[in-house]
């Protein structure tokens, strides 16, 4: 009698899952990113990709780049793919191509890849070394088979490959045997009898996690004797998890010429892939957690950013934060210079400034090189002037977030009102009463002392009691 475990059966699961779908019209050509091979076994393959729009599966493989098979067509239109290869070689570099057909007709492909089944390891006595034509050959150690040559003496072992399931799938082992009639079947996980698992196959509940490592096999027994199988493990993954966004893409303002770095933050099952959008259109090649602009233009500003996150599970779509782009702001530059000014004194004397520039202007007025205290506008007007002041020099500062300009410096000339038989102050003739401004509080001198009239700057002398 002799029996042999065949590879895990085909298991059942979905070949992909939708991603979100737009009323917008699509694009006029599909592509194809995040190319690669997953959970690679001893006879099997899942190969996953992305397209920008939701479309059909195939995959086309081979031992070499004219491939040569091709999985059945999954019609189901989705943008994250995946796609199971069964019925491998182990130890085999296998090539493949991806292709993807949208509702439009549009077609992509994305070809040249590859990657290698798992090899399976027999460990253990081959007896004998070397059999003729139908002689019984068997292998003994920590597994045990019992198999027959072929017409060449050629011997193959199988059923000895672990397998792969994720949570909530289940696995379907199966067994051939021989010998005389009737064969009674009992299937055992890590050594005890599964109950009810009488036939020459067995089909596990759900898998969970817990299952991870535990190792299957089968007795076949006749009136004759006994066979048990060798022993497959069963490799449990966690169930896929779809992304979540944890941390939203943030506005940002930036200067022409400046560029922009958006980024987000994700969880769920790895790899995330990622497609960063401008208002709702792919940016290509922005495939990271981050992207950061070119150089902006002013024409760039009030463009949104989005970015989808997806892996073989699902998408998500982030909120979509906006880009402000400003003018580079221009340095001031003073197209009316302060002119110089000649006041009598007891008069004042006003300046102004005339510039361009990025608005806020912020203005500093200067006399003889020193700030004046509040002088803070375009233009400047001088208290009462005296003839202390004559020969200062006014200047002011124009300033904002690019930079600063100074003016020239404008001239204050003050002059003592002088004419041939007039007095050296005040006004020819003049019989009104001049009451002082500060008269309330005002102390005539003494008789030949004098005081500065605060009005016409002249110096008044009392010659009389």
């Amino acid at each position: 009698m002799l029996a042999f475990l065949v590879p895990l059966a085909t298991i059942s699961g979905c070949a992909g899952l939708a991603g979100s779908v737009s009323n917008n019209p699509g694009p006029s050509t599909l592509s194809i990113t995040n190319v690669q091979a997953i959970s690679t076994t001893t006879t099997g393959a899942q190969v996953s990709w992305t397209t920008n729009v939701a479309a059909n599966s195939v995959v086309n493989y081979g031992t070499t780049t004219s491939y040569g098979s091709s999985t059945p067509v999954d019609s189901t239109m989705v943008t994250n793919h995946a796609v199971a290869i069964s019925g491998l070689a182990a130890g085999t570099t296998y090539y493949y191509q991806v292709q993807s057909t949208d509702s439009k007709s549009n077609n992509g492909k994305s070809g040249g890849h590859k990657f290698a089944t798992a090899s399976v390891t027999i460990s253990g006595t081959i007896t004998p070394t070397q059999g003729g034509s139908a002689a019984t050959v068997t292998l003994s150690g920590t597994a045990s088979a019992t198999t027959t040559t072929n017409s060449s003496g050629a011997y193959t072992f199988t059923g000895l490959a672990n397998q792969m399931v994720t949570t909530g799938q289940t696995a379907t082992f199966t067994v051939v045997a021989s010998g005389t009639a009737p064969l009674n079947y009992q299937w055992q996980k890590n050594g005890t009898n599964i109950a009810g698992a009488t036939s020459s196959n067995y089909t596990t509940p759900a898998a969970t996690t817990a299952d991870s490592g535990s190792a299957f096999r089968v007795v076949v027994t006749n009136s004759a004797g006994t066979v048990t199988s060798s022993a497959a493990t069963l490799t449990v993954n966690a169930a896929a998890v779809a992304p979540t966004i944890t941390k939203q893409p943030t506005n940002l303002t930036v200067t022409a010429g400046q560029t922009a770095t958006f980024t987000v933050m994700a969880t769920g099952t790895a790899p995330l892939s990622y497609q960063w959008q401008k208002n709702s259109a792919n940016i290509s090649g922005a495939t990271s957690s981050s992207y950061t602009t070119p150089v902006t233009t002013a024409s760039d500003s009030g463009s949104t950013y989005k970015v989808v996150v997806g892996n073989t599970a699902g998408t998500a779509t982030s909120n979509a934060a906006t880009l402000t782009v400003n003018a580079a702001a221009v340095a001031p530059a003073i197209t009316t210079q302060p002119s110089s000014q000649t006041v009598t004194a007891g008069q004042t004397a006003t300046f102004s400034v005339t510039a361009t520039g990025t608005a806020p202007l912020s203005y500093q007025w200067q006399k003889n090189g020193l700030n004046i205290a509040g002088a803070t506008s375009s233009t400047y007007m001088t208290p009462v002037t005296t003839t202390a002041d004559s020969g200062s020099t006014i200047d002011v500062v124009v300033s904002n977030s690019a930079g600063t300009a100074t003016s020239d410096a404008a001239t204050l000339t003050v002059n003592v009102q002088s004419s041939g038989g007039n007095p050296t102050c005040g006004i020819s003739g003049d019989t009104s009463n001049h009451i002082p401004t500060d008269w309330s509080t005002f102390v005539p001198p003494a008789k030949g002392q004098s005081y500065v009239d605060s009005s016409f700057g002249c110096t008044v002398t009392r010659i009389t009691d």
